[in-house]
This record gives C-alpha cells, sequence and structure tokens, in this order.
C-alpha cells in the first residue's frame, strides 16, 4: 500500500533523465494512475454489508430467483427464456429442475423447439445447477454440446434437469436433460463444461 504516494525509484530518478522531454508527461500519466489506484484501494478496503448470498436471495425471493440475468429482458436473445420456470433446487446434489413452455417465438419452421434455444437451456439450467452449489462461480463456457433425440411441438413443455457431474478447482461439468412433459421422452440432453 502506497497511499498515493509516488513509487520511490521514480522520485528519485537520475538528473539527466528529468531532463528529458518526455519525464513530465510520464510523471504525470504516472501521478494520475497512482491516484486512480490509491483511490481504488481506498474504496475497497472500505467495510461493505455483505452481499447477499445466492442461496439466501433465492430462498427469499424463491426459486425463479435462480433465473436473474438470465430472464427476458427485451431485445437480447435471452427472450426465448420466457416462461422458463424453476421448479426444484437441491443444492446439495447440485441439481436444478425447470419447466419451458414451447411457444411460436421459440420453434424453428417445423413447429418444434428450435436446436439454438434447446443449446441455450443446456447453457442457463447447466449453469444454475453449478450456482446451487458454489453461487459465486458460474464460470464461462468451455465446451457444450447437445444431442437431439425427439421434437417437442409449440403448444407442449419441457422439462429440464440440470445436474452438476463434477465441479473442480477450475472447471465444473453439467449435464441437462430435457423431457417432453405431454409423454415423458427424452427431447433431448447436453453436456456443458465451464472453467470456474
Amino acid at each position: 500500500s502506497f497511499g498515493g504516494q509516488m513509487p520511490w525509484r521514480l522520485e528519485q530518478a537520475a538528473p539527466r533523465d528529468r531532463a528529458r522531454p518526455w519525464y513530465p508527461r510520464i510523471m504525470a500519466a504516472v501521478r494520475g494512475s497512482v491516484s486512480r489506484v490509491a483511490a481504488v484501494a481506498r474504496h475497497l478496503s472500505t467495510k461493505a454489508a455483505p452481499a447477499e448470498s445466492f442461496i439466501d436471495r433465492v430462498k427469499r425471493l424463491g426459486a425463479n430467483a435462480m433465473l436473474g440475468s438470465f430472464v427476458s429482458t427485451g431485445v437480447r436473445f435471452d427472450r426465448v427464456l420466457e416462461g422458463l420456470e424453476v421448479t426444484r433446487i437441491d443444492s446439495e446434489a447440485g441439481e436444478v429442475e425447470c419447466l419451458f413452455p414451447v411457444t411460436d417465438a421459440s420453434s424453428n419452421a417445423y413447429g418444434t423447439l428450435h436446436g439454438g434455444c434447446v443449446t441455450t437451456l443446456v447453457d442457463v439450467v447447466g449453469t444454475m445447477a453449478l450456482l446451487s452449489q458454489d453461487p459465486l462461480r458460474a464460470g464461462v463456457s468451455v465446451e457444450l454440446s447437445t444431442s437431439f433425440t425427439a421434437a417437442a411441438k409449440a403448444g407442449d413443455s419441457v422439462r429440464c434437469v440440470g445436474r452438476v457431474t463434477k465441479m473442480g478447482r477450475k472447471l465444473g461439468f453439467t449435464q441437462v436433460d430435457l423431457y417432453r412433459v405431454s409423454d415423458g421422452a427424452l427431447a433431448a440432453s447436453g453436456r456443458h463444461t465451464k472453467a470456474l
């Protein structure tokens, strides 16, 4: 912690360096950087109220609070997730269950659930399963694969079951299965790997 003071090596520059035309510009930039870093350090060191944990927020707001930033936000691509409802969370097992209605907006030209929407569900539900185990590590996608086994038609719903298959220090692995509600048939299955 230097508290906004200049690093000693710069303050004690040789006289020949101080005479160079670039020296004042560099010193001004460094002084500005040092003061900005010091301000950030002071800000970070102030005691803030502890952030509400993910699990506490889910308990307080209900299961659908898990969707957080994944809910429909108008013009973004994730508006296809409108209607996604979290129905079960098992944080010990790392499992999440959701219900998703297949609508015209989430259907392809054949009137069945679009593959891109299925892959988005694998991404989101798999991430929610990881968050049920560690609410601070949603991670970023490293690999995502989806297999399609049966079509789900517009007007039907799919039950999405996501579970953590392994959670390490650097990687998290999830499996997400989508079942047609009408007959229980497996519609799609996906695997999602995330760097934590």
